[in-house]
């Protein structure tokens, strides 16, 4: 996570014990957008599965986990909130990993724009939105 730019919230949210671990992690100092936040998933032995979104989210909160589950909650924004004020409550979405060993998004995901989705540490944020379609991340 560090070799990307982020730092582990909170560390007790590693379960050792379990088939699948998630992390919470943050932009570190200096990032232009507050509260930068990826959900790392890990597999048993540690290696890295992916994150929970392509984009990073103003908020992330894991809301338990389970042996092979996961469930984070993104807060969510209205369009004229400030970013220390999201208005919209949470959106509460569930993660599996298959007996493939694939991470599984079980519910819908917010929209990027309500979830102040940006761009991962050390990128700039666009200053034109990104064309449905585009390679562009």
């Amino acid at each position: 996570m560090a070799a990307l730019g982020y730092e582990v919230d909170d560390p007790g949210t590693y379960h050792p014990e379990y088939t699948l671990h998630v992390l919470v992690g943050s932009a570190g100092d200096g990032h232009p957008v507050p509260h930068h936040e990826w959900a790392f998933f890990f597999a048993g032995d540690g290696v890295l599965l992916g994150e929970d979104v392509r984009l990073p989210s103003a908020s992330v909160i894991i809301l338990g986990q389970g042996p092979a589950t996961a469930a984070l909650a993104y807060e969510i924004y209205a369009a004229g909130d400030p970013d220390c004020c999201p208005s919209l409550g949470k959106a509460a979405v569930r993660y599996r990993l298959s007996p493939e060993w694939r991470l599984l998004r079980l519910d819908p995901l917010p929209s990027r724009a309500a979830r102040r989705a940006c761009c991962p540490a050390g990128a700039t944020p666009a200053v034109a939105p990104i064309p449905k379609g585009s390679r562009r991340q």
